[in-house]
């Protein structure tokens, strides 16, 4: 199947901005052009992670999302620690003593490549071809799917390998170590995995670990977070969808009247062991953290994102290379208290 021809020139258009919005030339032929490998102009670059940012997967758009001049260096938002910064000093006897509020740790963040690669096919542009916000339909898509990926990634990534598989990886597990993982290799002390030795679980319910998820919440929240970043006040909890429809059932499976039941649904589902909830798709089942959304960034080296487009008629579409730097970043450890292999008790058999 061949692209239309009225397809093909709305398609040139298309490219022909992209191309004039990074200060390159189209000329008479910008698919030609275009499939010359090109830097994408960090102006343009920034405009890319603003719309990232307001896509219709709004949930990214509480995280940050930020430029970085390095390819690796400290992080950029690393916080107090609670440390207090005014002082009072008597200059008649002592001078005056700047201290930096920023607690600097041995940590730094490092942007590896990321290859971001998509065909769009002919039958799809032609599809699209009839609408007046053609050239818009093709970047929403664009930016919607790599939103998806970024979120994917940030919490499920756990290596970089050489050369990725997502048949085996469908998260992206082997692409970039996502906010978790970073968790689990930098500061274990924040990783509660198992409460009894060699259970490998975190339990709840009769006769497990905590009575409920929400006890469960509740003293994470107060045991592995200190009160220096509790008292910020914007810690949340990110639960995994079984863990809370659990818990939802739990709530409502229980002999009152259908309006305290009501009632209950509207004060608890907000709220799990005090803190907000937040859903995140792709989240690990089994899995809570507990952490604010600026605490989770994701950093991209300015100047690295790279494009190329070109038409692949043997494969019927368009191909978009595409490729930049990227590093998944949790600001501060101590803000943070993450929780795996949570699962309701089960007794042993007798």
């Amino acid at each position: 199947m061949n692209i239309r021809p009225e397809t093909e020139d709305r398609f040139s258009r298309y490219v022909e901005a992209v191309l004039e919005a990074n200060g390159r030339d189209p000329g008479a032929d910008p698919l030609t052009v275009a499939a010359r490998s090109f830097a994408v102009d960090p102006t343009v670059q920034q405009q890319l992670l603003d719309r990232i940012q307001q896509s219709d997967l709004g949930l990214f758009a509480k995280f940050n999302n930020i430029l970085v001049n390095e390819i690796k260096g400290e992080k950029i938002f690393m916080g107090t620690s609670g440390k207090v910064v005014a002082s009072t000093t008597d200059t008649d006897v002592n001078e005056r003593k700047p201290v930096s509020p920023i607690e600097l740790a041995d940590d730094q963040y490092e942007c590896t490549v990321t290859d971001w690669d998509t065909i769009i096919k002919f039958a799809f542009l032609d599809s699209w071809a009839k609408f007046p916000d053609f050239e818009a339909r093709i970047g929403r898509w664009l930016v919607r799917a790599q939103v998806e990926d970024r979120l994917k990634i940030a919490f499920n990534g756990t290596h970089r390998a050489a050369t990725s598989n997502r048949d085996a990886n469908p998260l992206g597990q082997d692409v970039n170590k996502g906010w978790l993982q970073h968790i689990r290799e930098q500061a274990p002390a924040q990783n509660i995995t198992e409460i009894q030795g060699g259970s490998g679980k975190v339990t709840y319910g009769a006769g497990g670990d905590y009575r409920s998820i929400d006890q469960l919440v509740l003293e994470a929240y107060h045991d592995v977070i200190s009160q220096p970043y509790r008292a910020s006040g914007n810690i949340v909890c990110f639960i995994s969808e079984g863990l809370l429809s659990d818990r939802h059932f739990k709530l409502v499976d229980q002999d009152k009247p259908s309006e305290e039941i009501a009632a209950d649904q509207i004060i608890q589902t907000a709220r799990v062991g005090t803190r907000p909830v937040e859903i995140v798709p792709w989240f690990p089942e089994g899995t809570i953290l507990l952490t604010s959304h600026e605490n989770l960034s994701r950093y991209e080296q300015e100047g690295s994102r790279r494009r190329k487009i070109e038409q692949a008629p043997q494969r019927r579409g368009f191909v978009n290379w595409e490729s930049f730097n990227e590093a998944f970043v949790v600001e501060e450890y101590g803000k943070a208290a993450l929780i795996e292999n949570i699962a309701p008790f089960e007794a042993p058999e007798a």
